[in-house]
C-alpha cells in the first residue's frame, strides 16, 4: 500500500485541522479542572460532571493526539546513540522500528478495543457516577479512532522513510 502524495497531504491536513480542535479541547480541560478547583474550594460544591469533563478531554486529546505527535516527531526516544547517527542510519532505525513495534502496537490497541468499544455502543454506555456525563461509549471510540490513525501514520512515515533510504542510496552509487 503506496499512499499517493495526495493522499499525504490530505491526511497531514487532517491532523493538522485534528490538532487545532485537540488544543482546543485543552483549554477547556484546564478550564473545566478550574472550575472544579473553584466551586470545590471556593464553594465546597463537587461537580462530578465537570470534573469528568477534564477527564475525557484529556482521553480524547492523548489517543487522537497520537498521530500528530508522531508526524512532528515529538514522541519520547532516547537520543543517546540515534543522535550520533547519519541521515540514512536514522532513517532505517526509523522504519525498522516503524515495522517491528509502531505497526504491531497500533493493530494490537485496535484489535483488543474492538469488543471493549462495541460493548460500550450496545450498552449505551454513560457515566458510573449519578451526577456524571452520558455518552461514554462516544469517548470510548477514540480507542479505536487514535491506534488507527496512528497506524495511517505509520504507514506514511514509512512509505516517505523508504523514499528517503532510496533517495540516498541512489546519490551515494553516483
Amino acid at each position: 500500500m503506496n499512499p499517493s502524495p495526495k493522499v499525504v497531504q490530505w491526511f497531514n491536513q487532517f491532523e493538522s485541522g485534528l490538532n487545532t480542535l485537540l488544543a482546543l479541547l485543552m483549554w477547556v480541560m484546564a478550564f473545566s479542572l478550574g472550575g472544579v478547583v473553584l466551586l470545590r474550594y471556593g464553594f465546597g460544591y463537587g461537580a462530578t460532571w465537570l470534573n469528568e469533563v477534564a477527564v475525557y478531554c484529556l482521553a480524547i486529546t492523548a489517543l487522537l493526539g497520537l498521530s500528530f505527535t508522531y508526524q512532528q516527531d515529538k514522541q519520547v526516544r532516547l537520543d543517546i546513540l540515534y543522535s550520533k547517527f547519519s541521515l540514512k542510519s536514522k532513517l532505517i532505525v526509523n522504519l525498522v522500528g516503524n515495522i517491528i513495534f509502531l505497526i504491531p502496537l497500533s493493530l494490537f490497541l485496535f484489535s483488543y478495543s474492538i469488543d471493549y468499544v462495541e460493548r460500550s455502543l450496545l450498552l449505551s454506555e454513560g457515566s458510573a457516577e449519578a451526577s456524571g456525563l452520558p455518552a461514554l461509549y462516544l469517548i470510548k471510540t477514540c480507542l479505536l479512532i487514535g491506534p488507527a490513525l496512528l497506524l495511517l501514520r505509520t504507514f506514511i512515515q514509512c512509505y516517505q522513510q523508504s523514499l528517503l533510504i532510496k533517495k540516498l542510496m541512489n546519490r551515494k552509487k553516483r
